[in-house]
């Protein structure tokens, strides 16, 4: 769509004068609401062709992110997998080697995961991803679920994983240190363009 989609892209396949990410398994993309975060991370798990998982925090947010998929590759609904609860996970593993080829990109909630996890023990969502074999990892809206992604952060090993988000802070400010912490080597890209992107200001009164 313009040049911040072209940089993120190429930031996010390592590509040009981000050459270097190809020895990150982490990745930070922060674009503004409606820059193309849900264009860029499909287009990443395109170019690279590597089975995917996108992790959000409503069910609502799986459904656009499923829609844009199909709007935006030649993937068909067969390919894409809706984990919703602990029997589509049973029916996960219970599927053939031929059966698990079809899937191409996974889709979870933060909810259905750390059900999983408190009940199975988180040593099985890492089980769970290994038996999969996910190589990307995409955290939609990453500032959110902190507490979460970090669990799944320890307990899986991914080729990659992508932070995404048009708000890389949390607002309280005890969590905030610990959270800018944790990305603290953790290579980033800021693409906002504070001339045009929309913006909330407030002026607190007491």
């Amino acid at each position: 769509r313009d040049e911040r989609q072209r940089e993120a892209l190429l930031f996010m396949t390592a590509e040009g004068q981000y050459k270097s990410n190809i020895h990150n398994s982490q990745l930070s993309v922060n674009l503004n609401t409606g820059a193309g975060k849900t264009y860029c991370s499909i287009a990443t798990m395109a170019y690279l062709g590597i089975r995917s998982i996108i992790i959000t925090s409503s069910v609502g947010w799986l459904e656009q992110w499923k829609k844009c998929a199909l709007e935006y590759t030649d993937m068909k609904p067969g390919d894409i997998y809706f984990i919703e609860g602990s029997g589509s996970i049973l029916r996960l593993l219970n599927k053939s080697p031929e059966e698990l080829s079809q899937i191409k990109l996974l889709l979870v909630t933060h909810n259905t995961l750390k059900s999983y996890g408190d009940n199975a023990g988180w040593q099985a969502v890492g089980d769970l991803f290994r038996y999969l074999q996910i190589g990307l990892k995409f955290y939609d809206e990453a500032h959110l679920n902190f507490d979460n992604m970090c669990k799944i952060d320890f307990y899986t090993n991914t080729y990659r994983t992508y932070y995404v988000t048009a708000t890389p802070a949390r607002s309280n400010r005890e969590e905030n240190v610990i959270f800018n912490l944790y990305f603290k080597n953790v290579p980033a890209i800021d693409l906002f363009d504070d001339e045009n992107d929309p913006r909330t200001s407030y002026t607190a009164l007491l």
